[in-house]
């Protein structure tokens, strides 16, 4: 991984859906990114209480949904571990160990950049990557901003906004219509929606 810029896209991805998709290849192409890693969380601190499928079915989902961009790949290692949560700023501790440049880029949404201070040892998140953050949520671009300049100044942070539509879909809206018994259909490629009919994903 060495001299390259690299995205990291860490979600639960439950399921990965065209929203993250389109944020992706939005970042590769705006910031000249030679690749995107997308990270399924295994245990996300702040989603502790909620029913989250198997790492294997979430992993299988990404894997369908990047096939075809050589730019995305896939990586488990938070699905790996064996104990504890999973925190961000474990996982770049890890990567940096790989890499022997400053190239990490990660990606958030506007709404996580607005209460990441709160995330587990922020500080290392800030120190091990620059942060590119997309529209999302009710935050207006003169909040985003106002919140960016703010990280920077308190922590020295390296933020960057991503110039995106503010695309609303949720994997949560996706497995209430598939509770429902709804379509999904264009909410995820069709690789992934048949993979959840197949394996009989969020029907209950």
């Amino acid at each position: 991984m060495t001299n390259q810029k690299i995205g990291i896209m860490g979600g639960t991805f439950s399921p990965i859906h065209i929203g993250h998709l389109i944020l992706a290849q939005g970042a590769c192409e705006e910031y000249q990114l030679d690749k995107i890693i997308f990270l399924p969380n295994k245990e996300p601190p702040h989603k502790a209480n909620l029913k989250i499928v198997s790492g294997k079915h979430r992993a299988n989902m990404v894997k369908l949904a990047i096939a075809d961009n050589p730019k995305f790949e896939f990586s488990d290692i938070e699905l790996r571990r064996t104990t504890g949560f999973s925190y961000t700023s474990d996982t770049l501790q890890e990567f940096c160990a790989k890499k022997s440049d400053s190239g990490l880029l990660f990606l958030v949404g506007a709404d996580s950049l607005d209460y990441i201070e709160q995330w587990h040892e922020a500080e290392t998140i800030f120190k091990l990557s620059h942060l590119l953050a997309a529209p999302r949520g009710a935050l207006s671009i003169e909040e985003i901003d106002k919140k960016a300049q703010y990280l920077r100044e308190k922590y020295g942070a390296r933020v960057s906004l991503l110039h995106q539509p503010n695309i609303e879909i949720s994997s949560n809206h996706i497995r209430n219509l598939r509770k429902n018994h709804l379509s999904i259909h264009y909410y995820v490629t069709r690789e992934v929606e048949n993979y959840i009919y197949e394996n009989h994903l969020y029907e209950d």
